[in-house]
């Protein structure tokens, strides 16, 4: 009897957790789809009601207007608005023709410095606790096709804490020797001055994972 009662005041227990688990996997699932609806509803509405001389200068600069359109259109953009910060910035910024300008570009670049030299190179490394660098040529197919995508990997809110750096093999070749680079692009992360990752060619899944974790832990092996 005892057992009896133990075993269906268990089993209880267990439907009430797995109830209580579905009821809060509900909630996370409604405020997601809430969340990215608020996102792309911001994003397809953003060059919407601009004011007039915003109007008048997307609707003489065909090359400004493709800009934004396309801009607008990223799916990577919609996430970003998925962030409140970035989506009020983002609608402060198309009020003006100089701040939609400096919104396109700022999404086209990212937040990648370019380092100039082997002394900036340095100081970045000792500036900023995560440097995310990413090593390339001019010369280099592989290297187009990975800049776009790091460039928006730096704008992501949660890889806020990472310091993204570039820099030309060609330019700097003394720096990209001590490095270590023997192929392009080649992207490496430093933590405290020291390099911890390396990722060589175009593995994508492999750099997030890194970013992820360096963002999320401040880099701890």
């Amino acid at each position: 009897g005892d057992a009896a009662a133990y075993v269906l005041d268990a089993s209880a227990l267990d439907d009430e957790a797995l109830a209580a688990a579905a009821e809060r996997f509900d909630r996370v699932r409604r405020a997601t789809v809430e969340r990215d609806q608020v996102a792309k509803s911001a994003a397809a509405g953003l060059l919407s009601g601009l004011p007039e001389p915003v109007q008048v200068a997307l609707r003489e600069d065909a090359e400004l207007r493709a800009s934004a359109q396309a801009m607008v259109a990223h799916p990577l953009f919609g996430f970003l608005m998925a962030d409140k910060d970035f989506r009020e910035r983002a609608q402060a910024a198309v009020r003006e023709e100089a701040g939609l300008r400096a919104l396109i570009q700022s999404f086209t670049t990212g937040r990648v410095e370019q380092v100039e030299s082997r002394e900036a190179w340095f100081d970045l490394l000792l500036d900023h606790k995560l440097v995310v660098a990413m090593f390339s040529a001019k010369w280099c197919g592989p290297c187009k096709l990975l800049k776009p995508i790091v460039a928006h990997l730096s704008q992501v809110p949660s890889l806020s804490r990472l310091k993204f750096v570039a820099v030309d093999g060609d330019e700097l070749p003394t720096v990209t020797q001590e490095a270590g680079v023997s192929a392009y692009p080649t992207i490496k992360l430093y933590a405290d001055c020291r390099e911890q990752e390396s990722v060589v060619g175009g593995d994508v899944q492999k750099l997030v994972r890194i970013l992820e974790t360096a963002a999320a832990s401040g880099y701890s092996r």
